[in-house]
C-alpha cells in the first residue's frame, strides 16, 4: 500500500515510531561474527521475543535469527504460539544471511519443503510478469461481485503472496472463502503498514512470494478495481490518524491556536490591546 517523500515515509508518518518488531533485533550484540554462518547449517538456539510473523532466536551470534511464521512447519501455521513459546529451545537451520544489514533469516521447515517453496517461487516470478487480458477482465468480475457482496470485514481467508512492492504485498484470494455466492480470484494489496500491527522495516521482513498468508477484506472499490488486504484483526489495527483542526477557516480568515484554545483574529486584536506596553521615548544618540 505510500512534504511526504514516498510510500515508505508516509506509512512512518502514520506510526509513532517504537522499539518493537525487527528494529530492536538489529542492535549488534556480543556473539560470533554472523559471516561464520554458512546457509543449510544447523544450529541451536532459544526463542527471545514472538510477534505476530514469526519469532526471534538467539542463535549465539552477532545478531538474533528471524524464525518467520511461514518457515515453522511444513504444514500451514496460522499462530506463531502453536508451535513455539519464548525460552523455547529449538533446532533450525540458516536460510539466509545478510551480513551488510546484519540480519539471519532461519528455518524449522524439512529440506525438501524449503527447496520446493524456492522453486515455486522462482517459476511463480517467471510466469507472472504481467495479468493477461482475460485474467484482468475476470478479476474486474470477480471485484464488481465482491463489492455488492454482503461480506465480513473481519473474516480471515487463506490468500498467497504473488508479488511485492516497497509499499506492500499483493496477496491473491479465491473469493468463494469471502462470501457464499462468489467466484473467481482477486489480487488484493496488503499495505506495509497492514502486514503487523508492530512497526516493519520492509514488506520483504515479514512475506515473501509464494508465502500462504491470512488476510482479511477491508474494502473494495469495484469501479476502480481495487482491493484492500488486511493481516490485522479490526481489534489491532490502528485507528485512522485526526486531521489537526485550525488553520483557514470556510470565510477565509486565518485562526491561531494558543493555550487557552482556538482563537480567531477579534480575540487576538482584543489580547494586543490590553497587553501592558513597555514605555518608549524618542532620543537622540550620540557617539
Amino acid at each position: 500500500m505510500d512534504g511526504i517523500g514516498g510510500a515508505e515515509e508516509a506509512h512512518n508518518a502514520e506510526r509513532p515510531q517504537r522499539a518493537s518488531g525487527t528494529a530492536k533485533h538489529k542492535d549488534r550484540k556480543k556473539g560470533k561474527p554472523i559471516s561464520e554462518l554458512e546457509v543449510g547449517q544447523e544450529v541451536t538456539g532459544k526463542v527471545k521475543t514472538i510477534t505476530s510473523y514469526g519469532a526471534f532466536v538467539n542463535i549465539g551470534y552477532a545478531s538474533d535469527a528471524l524464525l518467520h511464521i511461514s518457515r515453522m512447519s511444513d504444514d500451514f501455521v496460522s499462530d506463531v504460539n502453536e508451535v513455539v513459546k519464548e525460552g523455547q529451545e529449538v533446532t533450525v537451520r540458516i536460510f539466509s544471511v545478510d551480513k551488510e544489514k546484519n540480519q539471519v533469516s532461519i528455518t524449522m521447515r524439512s529440506a525438501e519443503k524449503e527447496a520446493e517453496a524456492v522453486e515455486s517461487r522462482n517459476s511463480k516470478r517467471k510466469s507472472r510478469p504481467q495479468r493477461s487480458g482475460g485474467d484482468r477482465a475476470a478479476q474486474s468480475a470477480a471485484m464488481a461481485a465482491m463489492a455488492s457482496a454482503d461480506y465480513d470485514d473481519d473474516k480471515f481467508v487463506e490468500g498467497e503472496v504473488v508479488s511485492m512492492l516497497d509499499f506492500g504485498a499483493f496477496v491473491r484470494v479465491d473469493t468463494a472463502q469471502v462470501a457464499d455466492g462468489l467466484s473467481g480470484e482477486i489480487d488484493g494489496l496488503v499495505h506495509i503498514s497492514a502486514l503487523t500491527k508492530e512497526r516493519v522495516d520492509s514488506v520483504a521482513s515479514i512475506v515473501s512470494i509464494g508465502d500462504k498468508v491470512q488476510v482479511r477484506v477491508k474494502s473494495v472499490d469495484g469501479d476502480a478495481g481495487k482491493v484492500s488486504l488486511s493481516m490485522i484483526s479490526k481489534a489491532d489495527e490502528p485507528p485512522p490518524r485526526k486531521r489537526r483542526e485550525g488553520g483557514n477557516k470556510a470565510d477565509g480568515k486565518r485562526e491561531w491556536r494558543g493555550p487557552e484554545g482556538d482563537m480567531g483574529e477579534a480575540d487576538w486584536k482584543n489580547i494586543v490591546e490590553n497587553m501592558e506596553q513597555p514605555a518608549f521615548s524618542n532620543s537622540f544618540v550620540l557617539k
